[in-house]
C-alpha cells in the first residue's frame, strides 16, 4: 500500500519497523537454567538441553562421619575469638596445602584446623 510521505513522495507503509511488542522469537537465544524438568545451557556449539536429575547421595557411614566431623570443626571455628582465628591463619601460612592437580599453596586457618581434626587416622 502506498501513502504520501513527509515530502509528498510515495512511501510504503508495510516497510515500517515492527514495534517491540510485535517481535516474537521462535526460540529464545539466551535460554539458560532450569525450566520444568529440563535444563538449558549454551556452549560453543549452540544451545543444548537435557533432562534434570537429582544426583544420588549414597549417605554411606564413612560419608556421614566425614560430614559430621567437618560440621563440628566448622562450628568450633565460629566459636573462636578473633585473636585465635588470626593465630590459626598465621600458622596456616607456614603449612602448604596441595589440591588435586594444583601447585602447593599456603593453607588457610580453617583448612589447617580441619586437617588436624578431620584428617585421616
Amino acid at each position: 500500500m502506498l501513502a504520501a510521505g513527509p515530502s509528498g513522495s510515495p512511501s510504503r507503509l508495510d516497510t515500517a519497523k515492527p514495534q517491540a511488542s510485535e517481535l516474537v522469537m521462535k526460540e529464545p537465544y539466551t535460554k539458560c537454567g532450569k525450566c520444568g524438568d529440563m535444563v538449558w545451557q549454551r556452549n560453543r556449539y549452540g544451545p543444548i538441553s537435557y533432562p534434570y536429575h537429582i544426583p544420588a547421595n549414597p549417605r554411606t557411614a564413612a560419608q556421614r562421619q566425614v560430614r559430621g566431623a567437618f560440621g563440628s570443626v566448622s562450628a568450633r571455628w565460629r566459636t573462636l575469638s578473633e585473636e585465635q582465628r588470626l593465630a590459626w591463619c598465621v600458622a596456616g601460612k607456614s603449612e602448604k596445602s596441595r589440591g588435586a592437580a594444583g601447585p602447593a599453596l599456603a593453607a588457610k586457618g580453617l583448612q589447617l584446623l580441619c586437617a588436624g581434626q578431620c584428617g585421616p587416622g
